[in-house]
């Protein structure tokens, strides 16, 4: 998927007409997008990386994407790129990703995982709070994961 394909998924959901950590949730989106980039994360993180609050998360309370249409997405983005972009919108994140336990933080439902997802979710977890200028310091787990990745 290329940067024009992302920015116009962003548009037409109005992502750069969102407020998030004191600039808009598109561009917040497409920073950490490059950060994974830059760190030459794989692609599938990437576009997940640029999409990962679309859904709203536990923390990030404002979906500019309903749950009703993530079979469109899944169709546009790929099944397994939709797949993380859902698993960080109901999670109780950063915990469960610093623990690989993941936990619905809604329905409080125990979400099995492997290892691959883990580790991808460790990645959009760490550019997303270092894109907000948050410290891993007390993720060692994620710090990890993001200082392994050249």
């Amino acid at each position: 998927m290329q940067l024009n394909e992302i920015i116009q998924i962003l548009e037409q959901i109005g992502a750069f007409k969102v407020n998030h950590s004191g600039r808009t949730l598109g561009d917040h989106l497409l920073n950490t997008m490059e950060m994974l980039y830059r760190k030459n994360a794989s692609e599938d993180i990437c576009i997940a990386g640029a999409l990962h609050s679309v859904y709203g998360t536990n923390v990030f309370k404002n979906n500019v994407i309903d749950y009703s249409a993530r079979e469109q997405y899944k169709s546009i983005l790929a099944e397994s790129v939709e797949n993380l972009i859902y698993l960080f919108s109901i999670i109780n994140r950063p915990y469960d990703i610093e623990n690989g336990i993941f936990t619905n933080f809604r329905t409080g439902e125990i979400i099995h995982s492997n290892e691959q997802i883990i580790y991808k979710l460790r990645l959009m977890e760490a550019a997303n709070l270092l894109e907000q200028k948050c410290s891993l310091l007390r993720f060692p787990n994620i710090l990890k994961t993001w200082n392994e990745l050249k």
